[in-house]
């Protein structure tokens, strides 16, 4: 996944004592990648902080993936799915939508 332009894998999430966040980052870029910040809703900020976080190997998982599932099954729905989900990503067209 040489081409793919956001920051790279992998990322870590620390809980920004003193402030109701989570700061986001790869430890290779300044100053961070994100904030979450929460106020009442802190198990869902700490979720969601957990999906952000896995976010770069889930997508280069899918991306692997595709090329197994797109060779074996290319019209099916799950490889369709797939296609989407890493045009969505990687911020492309997704073929299906005629984007």
């Amino acid at each position: 996944m040489t081409d793919m332009k956001h920051t790279p894998g992998p990322w870590f999430a620390n809980q920004h004592h003193g402030f109701n966040e989570w700061i986001i980052g790869s430890g290779k870029c300044l100053p961070h990648t994100c904030t979450i910040r929460f106020g009442k809703d802190r198990p869902e900020a700490e979720a969601n902080t957990h999906l952000i976080t896995a976010a770069p190997e889930m997508l280069e998982a899918l991306v692997a993936a595709s090329k197994w599932i797109s060779y074996f099954a290319p019209e099916c729905s799950t490889a369709l799915r797939v296609k989407s989900a890493i045009a969505k990503a990687t911020g492309t067209p997704d073929e299906r939508k005629g984007d």
